[in-house]
């Protein structure tokens, strides 16, 4: 999958929501020296070191993953020493623990991996408020199974707990927003585990 620079902002975007602290400025380049020569100005213009200093290309030491023609940021800028620049999809992937091509819609990708997940059922947790799902329960079954059954199921086997505020839907039928969702949140389960 080739990306242009729209997938690359994209990425960028989504990267920012996960955690925005961690990630900053984004230098579109297709050269390593115009990268070199963006992100050194953009340490300057936001005071991470100083312009009135002469020498400092030899003073600052950039850490720079190049993997040629991309979009490239900053990541721990102002947690850690160095100045570290990183592809934008090795950085979304690491953090997301998805595969960049999944989030941009690759369709052989979703279908290689929903694969991964078949007769699966996923309980989604939804909050009305901020109207946001948070993976709650991930149900395995070989037969057809429809809503009012798994939450039941989980009524007994969990005690009487209220189910009201939840959702279950199959992993093949996930449109591939919510898939990437799913992928989000369920690796992060499994590093939690």
């Amino acid at each position: 999958m080739i990306l242009n620079k729209n997938d690359y902002e994209a990425l960028y975007e989504e990267l920012k929501l996960v955690n925005e602290e961690n990630y900053q400025g984004n230098f579109y380049v297709t050269r390593f020296e115009d990268l070199e020569e963006q992100a050194m100005q953009f340490l300057i213009n936001e005071n991470y070191i100083d312009d009135e200093n002469e020498d400092n290309d030899q003073n600052v030491s950039l850490n720079i993953s190049w993997k040629g023609e991309g979009l490239y940021c900053f990541c721990g800028l102002g947690f850690i020493n160095k100045y570290s620049l990183n592809h934008i999809v090795d950085l979304f992937e690491a953090e997301t623990e998805v595969s960049h091509k999944i989030y941009l819609g690759d369709h052989n990708e979703i279908e290689k991996a929903k694969n991964n997940f078949t007769n699966v059922h996923v309980v989604w947790n939804i909050d009305v408020f901020t109207k946001t799902y948070s993976l709650e329960e991930i149900i395995e079954s070989e037969k057809p199974t429809n809503t009012s059954v798994i939450l039941s199921e989980l009524s007994k086997r969990k005690g009487n707990r209220q189910w009201g505020n939840h959702e279950v839907e199959i992993i093949k039928d996930m449109n591939n927003e919510t898939f990437y969702e799913f992928l989000k949140q369920y690796n992060k389960l499994l590093l939690m585990s």
